[in-house]
């Protein structure tokens, strides 16, 4: 009897645990419900919510380009050096970096960045030299951490309403 008892107590335990847990969770973009049955408290995963391809918007922030990102800088040296980001992902797998640059000096500026094996381009040699105005620049990893650096001079055809 007594052993019945507690049976009864330690199931009428388990199934106020098992009510006080979610039916279900979402981390990481992966919503998980709980499995339930006969009170068990772990969890499978249902749905996985894959962000659409897209690239963030960034200001650069201390000369420090980011990873998989538009970044925007405006400056008005004679010269920039921007660092490429740190090695954040797997090896073989690659990054791009977008820069996009208005140059305000009438004097124009030399870009250059740092942080990488090396560098190559097929637009011009060594450090560019950049006139006024907007400029962008595609930073594509080609092996590890070194890469092709195109930049293409910008002109407004439109005005947006």
């Amino acid at each position: 009897m007594r052993r019945r008892a507690l049976l009864a107590a330690l199931a009428a335990l388990s199934c106020a645990v098992a009510a006080a847990l979610p039916d279900s969770v979402t981390r990481d973009k992966v919503t998980y419900a709980r499995r339930g049955s006969l009170g068990a408290n772990s969890y499978v995963a249902t749905n996985v919510v894959v962000d659409p391809p897209s690239y963030q918007l960034s200001r650069v922030s201390e000369m420090r380009l980011r990873d998989r990102c538009v970044n925007y800088a405006a400056v008005d040296g004679a010269s920039a050096a921007f660092a490429l980001p740190g090695r954040k992902t797997f090896a073989g797998c690659a990054r791009s970096v977008i820069l996009f640059l208005d140059v305000e000096s009438d004097a124009g500026c030399d870009v250059s960045f740092t942080g990488a094996e090396a560098l190559y381009t097929t637009d011009w040699g060594g450090a560019p030299h950049v006139r006024k105005g907007k400029r962008l620049f595609s930073i594509m990893e080609i092996a590890d951490n070194v890469y092709l650096v195109e930049t293409r001079e910008l002109e407004q055809i439109q005005k947006g309403d």
